[in-house]
C-alpha cells in the first residue's frame, strides 16, 4: 500500500513522509536481519540488495534502469519483497508497483529521488545500529581473504557513516 501512495506525495510533504516511512521500514528490515538463525546469510543478503538498490538511486537518479525493478525476479522477491520492511523502504523512496515492475515514476524528480534514497539509507543505517546488526559495510563487502579493518572518519551527513576500508 505504501508503494501506491508515496510517489504521489507533494514535494513539500515528501521529505517528512519519506523520513517517517523509511524509519519504520528500516526498523522492520533491520529487526529481520538481526535475527540469529540458520537463515542469517539470506537476511544479510536482503540488507545488501536493498542497500544497492537505494544507493543506485542516490548516485544516479536519472538512470531508467535503476528506476525500474523487476518484481518477478526471484532474487528481488526473496531479498526485498519477502522480508518485512523491504518493499516499504522502496515505497518511502517513491517507488510504486506497476504490474510486474516496481517503478520510481518520472513525477519524482532526480533531486527528490536522490534525497529520498539518501534518507532511506540513513534510516536503514540508524535502524541497523539500533538493532545491533553488523555494519552495512560488511553486507556490501563480505570478507573474502586477508584482513579487513574499518574505522569511521568524522564528516557531514551520510559520509560520516561510510568507513574507510583497509585490506592486508
Amino acid at each position: 500500500e505504501i508503494l501506491a501512495t508515496m510517489a504521489d506525495v507533494p514535494a513539500t510533504d515528501a521529505a517528512t513522509a519519506a523520513a517517517v516511512a523509511a524509519a519504520e521500514a528500516g526498523r522492520l528490515l533491520a529487526s529481520y536481519v538481526a535475527r540469529d538463525d540458520k537463515k542469517s546469510t539470506e537476511r544479510v543478503e536482503s540488507l545488501r540488495v536493498v542497500t544497492i538498490l537505494l544507493s543506485n538511486i542516490c548516485d544516479t537518479p536519472s538512470s531508467a534502469k535503476f528506476r525500474r525493478i523487476n518484481a518477478s525476479n526471484a532474487k528481488i522477491s526473496r531479498a526485498v519483497l519477502t522480508p518485512p520492511g523491504g518493499e516499504a523502504l522502496l515505497g518511502a523512496c517513491g517507488f510504486r508497483r506497476d504490474g510486474e515492475n516496481i517503478e520510481l515514476p518520472l513525477s519524482v524528480t532526480d533531486d527528490e529521488a536522490s534525497a529520498r534514497a539518501k534518507a532511506c539509507l540513513q534510516a536503514l543505517d540508524a535502524a541497523c545500529e539500533q538493532e545491533g546488526v553488523p555494519l552495512m559495510l560488511s553486507a556490501l563487502h563480505p570478507h573474502v581473504h586477508g584482513a579487513r579493518a574499518c574505522c569511521f572518519v568524522p564528516n557531514d551527513g551520510l559520509q560520516a557513516r561510510r568507513p574507510r576500508i583497509s585490506s592486508c
